[in-house]
């Protein structure tokens, strides 16, 4: 095979007005799909859904008229089935949905909780599955004790301190690298920067 048989192409699209935003598609048939933003403003410049309905309602306290508040929640790209939320009462609930017959045009939706686990010594902020493993099993939590712990569904009697303020802060959220999921990086309670972090390397922030 020739060494000019591969070859970089790089495509280029101007757009006719300032871009404000991007995205990559996250469908694994569409790796290279890119959608833009902008920010003109239009009365047509929208996106939006004719109608919406409640599909499922997830409640996993029903003998109490009291649910402690949900700070985040996070779908699982591997296995849309699983969906991961976090609360102030210090736990972290990963629910799995689960689709039934067909009733005229509608899909009945239903859910109930896989797991609920203590994650932190205060409340739980943010909750974020990643896509190492195989995408499907693993997921972090940053929380007000101003920790990041990685949990793994397959075993889930302990978990891993990624990584500990030094000053204790709450860490209100958490992002795992789409490209390489040895990386996520998380942010303080009224901080001016994020902090890196490699797994392989607890403890020890990358930058």
């Amino acid at each position: 095979m020739s060494l000019h048989g591969k070859r970089k192409e790089i495509y280029k699209y101007e757009a006719p007005w300032t871009v404000y935003a991007m995205n990559w598609s996250v469908r694994p048939d569409k790796r290279f799909r890119l959608a833009l933003g902008s920010f003109v403003e239009e009365y047509n410049n929208k996106v939006g859904e004719t109608e919406t309905r409640l599909e499922c309602l997830l409640n996993n306290n029903k003998n109490s008229d009291f649910c402690a508040p949900l700070t985040s929640f996070d779908w699982n790209e591997v296995d849309p089935y699983l969906l991961g939320t976090s609360s102030i009462d210090t736990t972290c609930t990963i629910w799995g949905l689960e689709t039934g017959q067909v009733l005229g045009r509608v899909n009945l939706v239903s859910g109930h909780v896989k797991t609920q686990l203590i994650a932190h010594d205060k409340e739980v902020y943010d909750i974020a599955f990643s896509r190492a493993g195989g995408g499907r099993d693993m997921f972090a939590s940053v929380g007000a004790d101003g920790s990041v712990r990685m949990f793994d569904l397959r075993h889930l009697e302990h978990s891993t301190i990624i990584y500990e303020d030094p000053q204790h802060h709450p860490l209100l959220r958490l992002c795992w690298n789409k490209q390489d999921p040895n990386y996520l990086a998380t942010m303080a309670m009224d901080g001016m920067e994020v902090v890196i972090l490699d797994v392989r390397v607890p403890c020890t922030p990358v930058a």
